[in-house]
């Protein structure tokens, strides 16, 4: 059972996240064209001895607990991460900032934590809080340089710095963008971009 409402909670959250309507806070990519506007407004041999089939078996069962501790972990962050989005939904963004950063530091090591991160940058951009969104978007590229979410974290992070009226630093990011993702579908935005600076 728990496993069921598991999987219904995550197909709910992606459909959430790939959403126009999931988050009434302006995503970045709305908001490219232009950037000072934007600024005014603030985005995972078995062994044949009896004493090696033991310590094999003892070992998968620290395995497996290891597994459903994760599977569990996974599950509650999903959880906190749909209340979160409910709460933004319903613009009580300081507690929902409160879930993603409390997702962020209790379940680092789950999609849903990455997932917080980007999410969070979002709010803080359409906070005014550039600086602080640039702060996020450094601090996940560092912790997830593999992520699936890479992509959109760095194309925010161009946004950020736009909006943080960091000219210098927003050349150097949207240039690295276009020279590390040549086939986005974000390229013609950031070449846009970059030539506002």
């Amino acid at each position: 059972m728990k496993k069921i409402v598991f999987v219904l909670s995550v197909v709910f959250a992606v459909c959430l996240f790939f959403s126009a309507a999931a988050v009434k806070a302006e995503e970045p990519e709305s908001v490219i064209k232009s950037p000072e506007k934007t600024a005014e407004k603030s985005e995972v041999k078995e062994d044949e001895k009896e004493t090696g089939n033991i310590a094999e078996k003892a070992g998968l069962k620290e395995e497996e607990d290891e597994a459903d501790d994760d599977d569990d972990a996974d599950e509650d962050a999903a959880i906190l991460y749909l209340k979160a989005q409910s709460l933004l939904e319903n613009e009580i963004t300081q507690k929902a900032e409160d879930e993603f950063k409390a997702i962020i530091k209790n379940y680092s090591l789950t999609w849903w934590a990455e997932l917080s991160y980007v999410r969070l940058a979002g709010i803080e951009m359409k906070s005014g809080r550039n600086a602080s969104a640039i702060e996020l978007l450094n601090d996940f590229s560092g912790k997830y340089p593999e992520s699936s979410l890479k992509e959109k974290a760095d194309y925010s992070l161009c946004i950020a710095y736009v909006l943080n009226k960091d000219k210098e630093s927003a050349k150097k990011t949207a240039q690295g963008f276009i020279k590390k993702y040549p086939d986005s579908k974000k390229i013609k935005e950031v070449k846009k971009l970059l030539k506002e600076l």
